[in-house]
């Protein structure tokens, strides 16, 4: 037995002596140059300086590849030992040891004829910056939620400095040496607001507990400096190309912990959104389906073939286009940019939304009133008349309380749908509830987001389903 225990002990001891002898350092993804993937290898400036303190140290250098969401997380639940980059200081790391290591400077980039001459001059106006960047975040620290709805989150450099020249955006975000880049290449089409737009401050982070550690590293890094190492190392990847694509070294298990108060106050704002959309759409669609329905089956042969061919292309187009048309149109069209405008202080791109769902929405529900009324008997009309009523007193009187009993099933299909296609708001960059759930779960690689947003969804439906059943009833007055 006694055997036995010293050998667990020996066990023991070596386990510990292999993690001691191991130095895992989390670096942000797609960091080029500091740390990026190039195939199965993990490189970077900061890459480097990690693995030569490592060398020094005698330990075994392990790096891991991880979102900049994921960094503090995967610290504190001691998947990873230090943090090598990719977190910018600040009051959530002010309990952690940190070792800070330099600046990044955005900056904004603007066409050269552009009116705008330094940063302030730019509140009000529409920014084009790529997702999940540092620039993406250094935006929305500098203005907060008033940039909420001005800003276009796109998927490339490219595609960003295209929307900057066709004028729907004012500004393109980017830290200084790409902004640089780009204004040296084209010197006579974009120009530097010379003013910081954001700075942020980057170390390396290691637990609170683990600040002996912090101090040898800062000691390694002093040496580093003196020696010429970091100069080395610095000017071996100055001039390196960007790897086409790659991935490398993520880290296989990144269950972390998850705060659904923090994701529940997310997500209330897009509910806020995805609500008015669903009830401003249904308050203009409702009638205007009526006035539509009207004119279709208007015996004047131009009210009604006009209505036939509006009809046939809201139905027979997808709704995202059109929401598209309705926001890029007048530029493209008449050269006219409404990106900037606002009406009753409610900015143009929310207004695209609304104008889009409210036409199209008004398009089904105008054939649903106009199958409604057209299943009426004649013979109704005919005993009006003997009776002695009106043309209107018979439509609103004997006509219409039974068009409404037959039509709310159908209608009740269509306000369902509404529900879930509010999400296409996100094609003209409205935060509504699905989009920021899609952002949530992209920045802490998690389908929670998605499950509580579908559970919202799902309860919004039953409400309204409810309420529509409660109102077919209501006028199931034959029974």
């Amino acid at each position: 037995m006694k055997r036995f225990g010293i050998l667990f002990f020996c066990i023991l001891a070596a386990v510990a002596a292999f993690a001691a002898d191991k130095w895992l350092v989390g670096f942000a993804e797609d960091h080029f140059p500091d740390s990026y993937a190039d195939g199965a290898q993990i490189l970077g400036v900061d890459v480097e300086i990690a693995r030569e303190i490592a060398r020094r140290k005698g330990v075994d250098f392990f790096p891991a590849l991880l979102s900049p969401q994921q960094l503090l997380p995967a610290l504190d639940a001691g998947q990873i030992d230090c943090v090598g980059n990719g977190v910018a200081l600040s009051e959530k790391t002010k309990n952690y040891a940190v070792i800070a290591s330099g600046e990044v400077h955005f900056v904004a980039l603007v066409l050269t004829d552009a009116p705008q001459k330094k940063v302030a001059d730019l509140i009000g106006f529409f920014f084009a910056v790529e997702a999940e960047t540092p620039a993406h975040r250094a935006i929305r620290t500098r203005f907060g939620d008033r940039i909420i709805g001005r800003l276009f989150t796109v998927g490339s450099r490219e595609e960003a400095l295209f929307k900057l020249q066709k004028g729907t955006v004012a500004a393109v975000l980017f830290d200084f040496d790409e902004a640089q880049k780009i204004q040296q290449s084209f010197p006579r089409q974009y120009r530097i607001i010379d003013e910081d737009f954001f700075h942020e401050e980057y170390g390396m982070l290691f637990r609170a507990q683990d600040g002996a550690q912090c101090d040898q590293t800062l000691n390694y890094l002093a040496a580093m400096e003196e020696d010429g190492t970091l100069e080395k190392i610095m000017q071996k990847y100055a001039a390196m190309p960007r790897p086409a694509s790659g991935k490398a070294g993520v880290l296989p298990h990144r269950d972390f912990p998850f705060d659904f108060r923090v994701l529940f106050r997310q997500l209330g704002g897009g509910l806020f959104v995805t609500i008015e959309i669903f009830f401003l759409t249904l308050i203009f669609a409702l009638p205007l389906g009526q006035i539509i329905a009207l004119c279709r089956m208007a015996k004047n042969p131009v009210v009604s073939w006009v209505s036939r061919i509006y009809i046939s292309v809201m139905r027979g187009t997808p709704l995202m286009l059109q929401l598209l048309v309705w926001y890029f149109g007048p530029y493209y069209l008449f050269q006219v940019n409404l990106s900037d405008l606002s009406f009753c202080g409610i900015e143009y791109r929310f207004t695209a939304v609304i104008v889009g769902f409210v036409l199209n929405y008004a398009a089904y529900f105008a054939e649903i009133y106009r199958s409604g009324i057209e299943s009426i008997p004649r013979g109704q009309y005919e005993a009006a008349a003997v009776l002695g009523y009106t043309k209107s007193q018979t439509f609103f009187k004997i006509i219409l309380p039974q068009v409404v009993k037959r039509v709310v099933p159908p209608v009740t299909n269509e306000v369902i749908t509404l529900v879930k296609d509010t999400s296409l708001a996100f094609s003209l960059s409205v935060l509504e509830m699905f989009t920021i759930a899609k952002q949530v779960a992209s920045a802490n690689a998690t389908m929670m987001p998605f499950v509580v947003a579908g559970i919202f969804y799902y309860v919004f439906n039953f409400v309204v389903a409810y309420a529509m059943e409660r109102l077919e009833k209501a006028f199931n007055y034959y029974h």
